[in-house]
């Protein structure tokens, strides 16, 4: 697993690349000189080349944002002000992800350095949709029954953030299937509740959701080993 500190980091930069980013596109009476004005995740995207950190910087960020998360004339200040006072900690990583957060945002940058160094690769999704599907329900009672289900869902933004397919994001001819962003988004959903394993939510539960991605990323690791 990543450090801590090596976690803390590769993310502590992007809030001020960001503002740096925004202040270089916004003319002094607030008129965008640029083509960003999605938003704060479409602006964070464009601020880094790995897209995993742009997914969890935002939602580290999203508990503090004013309002919505569009850019416009009325809210760059408030971004701004943000951006320039947000440092990346380890609280801030509990308070967005809950206490498990170095496997989640492990797996999140781990996922990024997959995808984004082989393009969009296939994936074995190894067990069948419905036993997937009641093992993700089970995590999602657990999260709800111990007052972690915000942070739960954050977890598999971060992993990879439902919202991306639609907005203007960096090299769109490598985004995935929704098929493959479930795989992903399950081992974040099963990592963010591992130390919950237990009666209700079993090690069968947390296995079926995080092996897909796991066998993925051996598949993976071969057919690079292989290409070399």
């Amino acid at each position: 697993m990543i450090a801590d500190a090596e976690i803390i980091d590769r993310l502590w930069s992007l809030p001020d690349n960001a503002a740096r980013f925004l202040r270089q596109s916004v003319s002094p009476r607030g008129v965008f000189t640029t083509d960003v004005h999605t938003g704060v995740l479409d602006l964070l995207l464009r601020s880094t080349p790995r897209r995993g950190e742009a997914f969890v910087v935002f939602q580290l960020l999203s508990p503090h944002l004013p309002g919505n998360y569009d850019l416009s004339a009325d809210t760059v200040a408030d971004v701004l002000d943000l951006m320039d006072r947000f440092e990346v900690s380890d609280v801030e990583c509990h308070r967005a992800f809950g206490p498990n957060w170095r496997p989640v945002v492990t797996h999140a940058l781990e996922v990024s350095e997959q995808i984004d160094d082989t393009g969009s690769a296939r994936f074995d999704l190894g067990a069948d949709s419905h036993r997937r599907l009641g093992a993700w329900a089970h995590a999602r009672d657990v999260a709800v029954e111990t007052g972690r289900l915000d942070q739960w869902y954050r977890s598999q933004a971060a992993a990879w953030e439902p919202r991306f397919g639609n907005i203007a994001a960096p090299r769109p001819e490598n985004l995935i299937t929704p098929e493959e962003a479930a795989t992903i988004r399950d081992a974040a959903a099963a990592l963010s509740v591992g130390d919950l394993v237990g009666s209700s939510f079993t090690p069968a539960h947390f296995e079926t959701l995080v092996s897909p991605w796991r066998q993925a990323t051996r598949r993976q690791l071969r057919l690079v080993g292989s290409a070399g």
